[in-house]
């Protein structure tokens, strides 16, 4: 018979726990620690193979959304008009002061040149130069360009040497040498030759000067502008 204040051999069924030993508190905060590191890791983890938060779905969803504009359909284009062919160039119009060089020759000093159009609505130019005794020489070059010049020179001829009832000036005076025909016209104190395709006329103001050297004057004065005589063109005096 045991003593009933001995301890029994074994664990009592309803023994109350012991009191926690030192070394309880450090290991149960290790393993707090060690569950929150892997829950974090967990959850990196998943954010890199792909996860997306809300808010970054909604910033892509808006920047892709707005990123696409309609665009209307490019109405067809309307057949081009063909090139309009360039207009022919127009002809070029005389030098009509090109007689400067041959009238200084003439007389000594280079005249002074004015271009103009003359009553005939043809160009016109004016050379004047100052002489001995400051006497001024003007000589009046016009170019009539048309088709019928030689015919008009040649009318122009015939109307002054003839005499109604009687000749009131001199009849006009034949040059040679000058185009297909000269003529030297004293009332006028006028030079006219043609090429048929120009009526060059030559108007010399030089008082008190011979006839002689006025014609030569004219001459000179008028040989610049004549081209080519045509004498395909060369016709009768116009009706």
């Amino acid at each position: 018979m045991l003593h009933p204040e001995a301890p029994r051999f074994g664990v009592a069924r309803n023994a109350a726990p012991g009191p926690a030993s030192a070394s309880d508190g450090p290991r149960r905060l290790r393993r707090l620690i060690v569950g929150i590191s892997a829950a974090l890791i967990a959850a990196t983890a998943t954010a890199g193979c792909g996860g997306t938060s809300p808010r970054s779905v909604s910033l892509s969803h808006t920047a892709s959304s707005s990123s696409v504009v309609p665009v209307a359909p490019a109405a067809p284009s309307a057949p081009s008009a063909p090139a309009a062919p360039p207009a022919p160039a127009a002809p070029r119009p005389p030098s009509i002061c090109k007689a400067r060089a041959a009238i200084a020759r003439v007389l000594g000093a280079a005249p002074s040149v004015r271009a103009a159009t003359a009553n005939s609505s043809y160009p016109e130019c004016i050379f004047r130069v100052r002489v001995a005794r400051r006497r001024v020489v003007v000589v009046t070059v016009e170019v009539d360009i048309e088709p019928s010049a030689y015919a008009v020179l040649e009318r122009t001829i015939e109307e002054q040497a003839q005499i109604f009832p009687t000749r009131t000036h001199p009849a006009p005076q034949h040059v040679g040498h000058l185009g297909l025909d000269a003529s030297w016209f004293p009332e006028e104190q006028q030079l006219q030759t043609t090429d048929a395709v120009r009526l060059v006329i030559v108007t010399i103001d030089w008082p008190s000067a011979p006839t002689a050297r006025k014609i030569a004057l004219a001459v000179a004065a008028a040989r610049p502008y004549l081209g080519r005589s045509e004498s395909s063109l060369a016709r009768g005096p116009a009706p």
